[in-house]
């Protein structure tokens, strides 16, 4: 069929061969449809002309069917699931059955602390869904999503642009890690003198010299013996483990790392912000059943003890459009 004979379709058309497929009475599909026996009629032979098939012969007790309308019950019958879906909504999502792959830009340690529990998660209730994890950050990381490069961006972010939504998944104070056996602070209670003694190692993406804890510290007229910067946690968790160095996190990183690197974990003896991690996605996700599941599964991860929370749920965490 050509353009032109796509145009002359439309929606009641459609609908009178499926209902003539079910009823093969003419007085039947009228008063399903609501419409004149001579709407039935005509409706008809705009088929037969658009199809170029008789589609129906007539017979002493109905209609019946011909070879070119069975061919396309089951087309019509497609393409009227598809427009009332589009117009009632979608299909509640059946993960298990789902096949898709959901792209999410996150920090190195936002990866390091969830992927095994999410992997394990998705592999078990979604086995058709597969992950796409890229190393975007902060801006980078906004630009993909509005450039629909990627579905969720997972970190650290000041301000959510026009066209984007978030949510808070969990907000956290921080820790001091240091190996065990530091020879200046030990297994001790950190206190503010112990603190500045060692020389600090900082984690900067941009490369910095200057942290939130040098700030505080700044305003109290102090500075710490920061000695480098480095652009991933987990390899200045891995620098703190075999070295003097100190370095200051997320508590929830510091929970969960000093376990696998066999490191103390101590109070900030300085008051600093607390670290807020958000998710974020664009407005035409919104209604997007896929991406709606995936937010849950990530926040009943991110609460799951191995991945540094209090305590499982299913409950995702509060939304705001920003």
């Amino acid at each position: 069929m050509n353009k032109i004979d796509i145009r002359r379709i439309d929606v009641t058309l459609l609908l009178v061969f499926q209902e003539l497929m079910r009823a093969r009475k003419m007085t039947v599909v009228a008063e399903r449809l609501k419409l004149t026996q001579s709407s039935i009629s005509h409706a008809l032979k705009r088929l037969r002309e658009i199809f170029d098939d008789d589609l129906f012969v007539r017979l002493p007790h109905g209609l019946q069917p011909t070879a070119r309308a069975e061919e396309l019950e089951a087309t019509v019958g497609a393409i009227l699931d598809a427009l009332r879906e589009a117009v009632s909504g979608a299909k509640d999502l059946d993960p298990l059955r789902a096949r898709a792959t959901i792209r999410i830009a996150m920090p190195d340690h936002h990866c390091a602390l969830i992927s095994a529990a999410l992997f394990d998660e998705i592999r078990t209730s979604a086995p058709g869904i597969q992950v796409s994890i890229r190393p975007m950050v902060r801006r980078a990381a906004l630009d993909a999503l509005l450039g629909n490069d990627i579905d969720l961006a997972f970190g650290y972010f000041w301000r959510i642009p026009e066209g984007l939504e978030s949510c808070v998944l969990f907000t956290d104070s921080h820790r001091v890690i240091s190996r065990k056996g530091h020879p200046v602070i030990g297994g001790r209670k950190l206190t503010l003198e112990s603190y500045l003694k060692p020389a600090h190692i900082l984690v900067s993406l941009g490369g910095g010299l200057e942290g939130i804890v040098d700030r505080a510290l700044a305003r109290r007229g102090l500075a710490r013996n920061l000695v480098a910067s480095i652009p991933y946690f987990l390899p200045a968790i891995a620098t703190v483990a075999t070295t003097d160095l100190i370095s200051t996190i997320p508590a929830r990183h510091a929970q969960v790392f000093s376990k696998r690197f066999d490191l103390n974990v101590h109070e900030v003896p300085v008051e600093i912000p607390p670290y807020r991690a958000v998710l974020v996605w664009h407005k035409r996700h919104a209604h997007n059943q896929l991406i709606n599941w995936f937010i849950e599964k990530l926040q009943h991860v991110l609460d799951l003890p191995e991945c540094g929370g209090d305590r499982p749920t299913n409950t995702i965490a509060k939304r705001s459009g920003r």
